[in-house]
């Protein structure tokens, strides 16, 4: 089941987040980034989205066959995008074992159904460059590449690819 995140979840969220990253980052980002102590930061990122109450974003979160929480997504307005591209997904990110069941579609689906609910034309989300996993996803729902770009991590910069889906 997907639903809206809450504030009770943040500590969930925080595992998630952290967890998704170690499993589909390992080797392409710096170490720090994927340190324990990121759950603090994760967990201070999303109390300060979700403080913001029914702001401009949607934050769903999704369980598995156990009940933990196992996916998480955060749609709102473009603010790393493309000129021309005014939504975009900041965070979708499932763990490996609920991948591959059409829940990433489905939480894809209610963010587009959202952005168009609020008269968005478009969506965008950054993928890293050596993250063929998320490029498969985004493809396979319609996306295309639209831009590229480096960013600092660290003491590193990471190549990332932008996908789109327009119209939404």
């Amino acid at each position: 089941m997907i639903r809206a995140a809450k504030a009770a979840d943040i500590p969930d969220l925080a595992r998630v987040h952290v967890e998704a990253w170690r499993q589909a980052y390992a080797g392409q980002v710096p170490e720090a980034l994927l340190a324990p102590d990121r759950l603090a930061w994760r967990a201070a990122m999303w109390t300060a989205i979700l403080a913001g109450g029914e702001g401009p974003y949607l934050a769903l979160v999704a369980h598995d066959d156990a009940g933990a929480l196992a996916a998480l997504g955060l749609f709102m307005p473009a603010t790393e995008a493309p000129a021309g591209w005014d939504h975009e997904i900041r965070s979708l990110y499932l763990l490996r074992h609920v991948q591959r069941r059409g829940l990433g579609a489905k939480m894809l689906a209610q963010g587009r159904d959202w952005v168009r609910a609020r008269g968005g034309r478009n969506l965008m989300a950054w993928a890293l460059d050596a993250n063929t996993g998320a490029q498969d996803f985004y493809r396979a729902t319609g996306a295309i590449e639209i831009a590229r770009r480096v960013v600092p991590a660290g003491t590193a910069s990471l190549a990332e690819i932008g996908f789109g889906w327009d119209p939404v």
